[in-house]
């Protein structure tokens, strides 16, 4: 095996070094993987909890707190419906802490591989409106179930879709999708993984000083979760990544 370096020019590196205070050898690999200023090199190698993006900017994201805070007013269950891998489970655990902060009446569901397959299932929608959840809240599922979130419309149930896969061809009929990926999403971290989602979520949720404190150990949770799913370190992916590690020396 031969390995090829990337051309890169000495006064690139140069400058690169002087500008972002940096060893040559540091400048020439950043240099080869994209970085050219010294702002965007230090931003990568000293994130920062301001350098995370307005959840606002996140399609329905508006929308999908005043539901939720809705149902915490008005004493509805709301259910958090999961995946089993470890990005579902620590999406799931995320979105469970942040509600109950609120004070809302939220249970969880997370499906075995064995006996329940993958995504959501027309039969648990039906299970969970038997037993009076009023709201669902899938995470890191639900981008492509059709079916089972038309099953919760006929039964009265707003679905609230917090997924990082690619959207389908038709839009899924929730009340709310929270996914960057989707057409007129303006959100400009396109590579969160559904914790990362849950977790801009939470960030929309919090609205006391105690929930943003909350936030900070959350982020052992989103760090987890992004890490097994392996999603690119990169943009808030790696801010997560940093922020969370220092949490879980606490947790």
């Amino acid at each position: 095996m031969n390995w090829v370096l990337k051309s890169v020019s000495n006064s690139e590196i140069g400058r690169l070094a002087n500008d972002a205070h940096i060893s040559p050898l540091l400048a020439r690999i950043l240099l080869s993987r994209g970085f050219k200023h010294s702002r965007s090199v230090l931003r990568f190698l000293h994130p920062k909890i301001g350098h995370l993006h307005n959840p606002d900017l996140m399609k329905d994201l508006g929308k999908a707190v005043e539901r939720i805070k809705y149902a915490v007013r008005k004493k509805e269950r709301i259910l958090v419906y999961g995946d089993y891998d470890v990005d579902g489970i620590t999406s799931s655990a995320l979105a469970l802490r942040a509600l109950r902060r609120l004070g809302a009446e939220v249970d969880y569901f997370l499906p075995n591989r064995i006996h329940d397959g993958y995504g959501m299932q027309e039969e648990r929608v039906e299970w969970a409106v038997a037993r009076g959840y009023r709201v669902i809240i899938s995470v890191d599922t639900g981008i492509r179930e059709l079916l089972a979130l038309e099953k919760a419309q006929r039964l009265g149930v707003d679905c609230i879709v917090v997924d990082h896969h690619l959207p389908g061809d038709q839009a899924p009929p929730a009340f709310a999708i929270l996914n960057p990926l989707q057409k007129s999403c303006v959100y400009p971290d396109k590579g969160l993984a559904a914790v990362g989602l849950t977790f801009k979520l939470a960030q929309g949720l919090a609205s006391t000083d105690d929930d943003r404190e909350a936030l900070k150990e959350d982020l052992s949770l989103a760090m987890i979760g992004t890490v097994a799913d392996c999603a690119p370190l990169m943009g808030e992916n790696r801010i997560i990544a940093h922020f969370g590690l220092e949490a879980l020396k606490k947790t």
